[in-house]
């Protein structure tokens, strides 16, 4: 709601500064008081919920598409070969916490709100890859599916009708933890300086300019 309506939430403008009511506390006026450019603090978060949310979307869905791709490619090949190459790679992302990860990327490809959704999405990869696979696997080996290649049914018609349906059953799930260490990252990346630049309401940014 307040990404969508934002102006039936507050009256304020973000971004405009009045320097004559500088570190106000909470009032009738403005709900959580105003910051060092007399900037309504509600508006502001308000408005915030756009990039931290948002950018906090945008991540969970790269990761969530590679990270089930992955997932699927290790949990339905007949191949131990490509099993392992993949879930090695799983390995090497998940050595790395992923906000350093993230630092680690940003650091190679610069600032800004592309590469901060790209660098937390790879890092996000893992958790769904390893979820996805475990899901695929089990229903693989399932009787149904054994009796599904008995019958006669192709191996891709298998997995269209017996191993996604009930192998992404988790991904909501997934996608609701995961958005939550999402917008965390955001919000802690862009208070190192990393993520959208001020005067932007961003929810890390907020804080990294209340700091003094």
């Amino acid at each position: 709601f307040f990404i969508a309506f934002p102006h039936i939430v507050t009256s304020h403008d973000p971004l405009e500064t009045d320097l004559l009511a500088v570190n106000l506390s909470p009032s009738a006026e403005h709900w959580a008081g105003t910051d060092y450019l007399g900037r309504d603090l509600f508006a502001r978060i308000v408005y915030g919920a756009r990039y931290s949310i948002g950018i906090g979307l945008a991540v969970t869905l790269i990761a969530l598409v590679f990270g089930t791709i992955l997932g699927v490619l290790a949990g339905t090949t007949r191949s131990r070969a490509v099993d392992t190459v993949a879930m090695r790679c799983i390995d090497v992302l998940s050595s790395f916490p992923s906000v350093l990860l993230a630092l680690v990327i940003v650091g190679l490809t610069g600032a800004g709100i592309p590469n901060l959704i790209v660098a937390l999405g790879i890092g996000g990869i893992p958790s769904f890859a390893r979820m996805i696979r475990a899901e695929t696997k089990g229903v693989v080996l399932s009787e149904y599916v054994e009796q599904a290649t008995t019958f006669g049914l192709s191996r891709w018609q298998i997995l269209m009708r017996h191993v996604l349906p009930n192998s992404l059953g988790v991904i909501p799930y997934m996608i609701t933890i995961s958005l939550g260490g999402a917008i965390m990252g955001v919000s802690g990346l862009s208070f190192l300086g990393i993520g959208p630049q001020p005067p932007t309401p961003e929810w890390g940014t907020i804080l990294a300019e209340s700091r003094n």
